[in-house]
């Protein structure tokens, strides 16, 4: 993780002295769980039971694997117990379901009727009072189509949200949604275009209140936005996807998202292509809240923090998307910004007035780059954080101070340096 300069600068009477670092990921008990041949998590609503992927470097034979957290280490992993002829058919992608009774996965299993699949359907088991696991059962051929449909995600209502090369999408993989009606599952609903793309949209993980997905995104062109990104429901309407952080998205081959049954941790797989396939799971702590638009806080989140976030956040998104509306909402009208000119070594202060009528000449032209909040303290009414946007050769690093105002957090100065990557 790239760590900026030492430096200060005086603005009124606060010093600004800065080492921080963004959070890294860690390994996933390595040597354990993580043995180079493992991917896709899901964790039972203790925290103590994990199911995940035994891909044995490769895609042929892939098998769920189970291990417990006892005496302070994860045990060793041992083969589901509902496995039935592992290694002769593909289960993948284990998703729990909030109360921990039902685990939904993927299998090229024979279906019901007997007859064999290349790809991928959607199935299920469920806990029983006396055996454990039962026997899986498939999910249907409302729910699942004559073409894959894989890596689902189930909401505490029951709702499934699952991936589908099926035709009639908007690219080779689209998210579909598949509500449970009296205990009948609909006909899936396509997640429409603002997710969906001519691109690719894959391992969905859909929060148990359905408030947010989490989703591998890839485009086909530069503008789009590639990567594990966030989405929120607002109004029934799913916002534009954002990256999650830099240090999630390092462009090593991210995949499978899930967040931990408190909502605290995020894990996800990194896949490296060598021959056989390299593959761990990750995690790093995770607040879905600090991604959230101020647009869709729910009333009860109408803390100090998440409206400080949300504030970053039309800064950060209105820069990305070219949506300058968002941006003047971040600033005190009275704002400045200082910065060393990095060509003349002056000191520079421009009334950010004038750097807002420079963003009004971009509105609507996206940026291509990977933004981060990095820190941010509150005291009462007054705020500092840190935030970057990565570019292809360089960073912003931002640092801002707040004051909080009838109608939420202000931006009210900021200093940034510019690090150029070597």
């Amino acid at each position: 993780m790239r760590t900026s300069k030492l430096f200060y600068i005086v603005i009124g009477s606060l010093i600004y002295s800065s080492t921080t670092q963004a959070q890294t990921p860690q390994m996933l008990a390595p040597g354990i769980i993580s043995n180079d041949r493992v991917f896709g998590i899901t964790l039972t609503p203790d925290e103590k039971t994990a199911y995940f992927v035994n891909s044995r470097g490769g895609r042929d034979t892939m098998t769920l694997a189970t291990s417990t957290y006892h005496n302070g280490q994860w045990t060793k992993p041992m083969p589901v117990p509902f496995a039935n002829n592992p290694g002769v058919w593909n289960d993948i992608d284990p998703i729990l379901s909030s109360d921990g009774n039902v685990l939904v996965f993927n299998s090229n299993r024979p279906r019901p009727d007997g007859s064999s699949r290349k790809d991928f359907d959607i199935w299920a088991v469920q806990q029983t009072a006396k055996k454990g696991w039962g026997e899986p059962y498939h999910l249907g051929n409302v729910v699942n189509s004559d073409s894959s449909d894989f890596y689902a995600s189930m909401a505490t209502n029951g709702n499934l949200y699952f991936c589908s090369t099926r035709k009639g999408g908007f690219g080779g993989i689209d998210i579909y949604k598949s509500s449970l009606v009296n205990g009948v599952y609909q006909p899936p609903v396509n997640l429409g275009n603002t997710i969906n793309s001519a691109g690719a949209e894959t391992n969905v993980y859909v929060a148990p209140d359905e408030r947010y997905i989490i989703f591998q995104k890839r485009s086909l062109t530069n503008e789009g936005v590639s990567g594990i990104v966030i989405s929120f429901r607002q109004n029934d309407q799913w916002t534009a996807p954002q990256r999650l952080d830099a240090a999630i998205n390092s462009n090593q081959g991210e995949f499978t998202p899930f967040v931990s049954p408190n909502g605290q941790t995020f894990y996800y797989s990194r896949l490296k292509r060598t021959k056989p396939l390299t593959e761990n799971i990750y995690m790093i702590p995770f607040s879905a809240d600090k991604y959230q638009p101020s647009a869709a806080l729910p009333s009860t989140a109408h803390t100090d923090s998440t409206l400080l976030l949300a504030t970053l956040h039309d800064y950060l998104d209105g820069g990305t998307q070219g949506d300058t509306t968002r941006l003047i909402r971040a600033f005190h009208s009275s704002a400045s910004m200082k910065f060393i000119d990095t060509k003349t070594g002056a000191f520079r202060d421009v009334p950010i007035a004038e750097y807002l009528a420079g963003a009004r000449k971009n509105y609507g032209r996206p940026l291509t780059r990977s933004t981060q909040i990095v820190d941010y303290s509150i005291s009462g009414t007054a705020a500092q954080a840190r935030v970057e946007s990565e570019y292809a050769t360089f960073t912003f690093i931002d640092y801002f101070n707040l004051l909080k105002m009838d109608d939420g957090w202000k931006i009210v100065s900021k200093i940034f340096y510019r690090e150029d990557k070597k």
